[in-house]
């Protein structure tokens, strides 16, 4: 009797053990199924990203090109009031000081745009009287001319000669067989200067390059 009472509670805590593991044993199984699930939901969330990323720094080298194209190859330069593209085959530089807005290379020629204040025709003559003839007298403008940039009134003037490079702060280098090709254009308030110096054949050859430089022009 007593053999018999002591039996049933044995199997019925053996039968509750066996349960117990394989509920434990299938509680293990679906937690490895829920994270493999989930491990694998990030993983193709990650390789997503990384895919919408490639594109988009596709895309932008795509525009960038194509603006490097559009704009001649040095991209957009920007000064107060005025965006402009350099011509192909220039080089836009860092300024060599702090009154050049911007500053291109070409050949052996530099051209630098700057802003001041002054009448054109103050600007012009100083312009003038850095060239100067084998005397030492300020050359006379082989020409100039007015035209229009960016919807503001401009007058460009040339000169050949010796030119004075320099100067401000002490003696002038004189640099022979030079010229001298400038425009001063009239923005509102203060007015902005474009000034190409250097080897007269290296002026000669960039002469159509600056009229580009002043047509792509544009107010901002």
């Amino acid at each position: 009797m007593h053999t018999r009472t002591m039996i049933i509670p044995l199997a019925a805590a053996t039968a509750l053990a066996l349960t117990g593991c394989e509920d434990s044993s299938s509680s293990s199984s679906g937690g490895s199924q829920y994270q493999g699930q989930a491990q694998s939901q990030l993983g193709r969330t990650a390789e997503m990203g990384r895919n919408l990323a490639n594109k988009i720094e596709a895309r932008d080298a795509n525009i960038g090109t194509a603006a490097e194209q559009a704009m001649g190859g040095d991209g957009l330069i920007s000064i107060p009031g005025l965006d402009m593209s350099a011509p192909e085959g220039w080089t836009s530089v860092t300024p060599s000081n702090s009154m050049r807005l911007a500053q291109f290379e070409a050949g052996g020629a530099t051209i630098t745009v700057s802003q001041a204040g002054g009448s054109t025709q103050a600007n012009i003559d100083r312009w003038l009287g850095q060239v100067v003839d084998q005397y030492g007298q300020p050359a006379e403008a082989t020409d100039e001319y007015d035209r229009t940039v960016a919807g503001f009134d401009a007058t460009v003037v040339e000169s050949f000669g010796a030119y004075l490079e320099g100067g401000m702060m002490g003696t002038p280098t004189r640099r022979e067989n030079y010229g001298l090709l400038g425009a001063v254009i009239e923005t509102p308030g203060i007015g902005t200067f474009v000034k190409m110096t250097g080897p007269a054949a290296d002026i000669e050859d960039q002469r159509q390059a600056f009229e580009r430089l002043l047509d792509s022009m544009r107010t901002n």
